[in-house]
């Protein structure tokens, strides 16, 4: 793999799975500013909407990474 391929990866990474990351944290410090539970079981269904994306996209890039490796 070239740096050309690696800036690529990292850039694919960030932008997705960081992306993801940064809004569960973001929903989370708001989840625990509410005291309406059902706003709260909102965000929580949020974040696990957002954190199952997350696993998604990285397994799709591990997947990726790999194929690059072998060809």
């Amino acid at each position: 793999m070239n740096d050309f391929d690696t800036e690529e990866l990292v850039r694919k990474l960030h932008d997705g799975i960081g992306g993801s990351l940064a809004t569960i944290s973001t929903l989370a410090r708001y989840g625990e500013t509410l005291d309406d539970p059902a706003r709260c079981r909102d965000a929580f269904a949020q974040i696990a909407r957002l954190s199952n994306k997350g696993v998604t996209e990285l397994r799709a890039f591990l997947d990726m990474v790999r194929a690059k490796d072998d060809g």
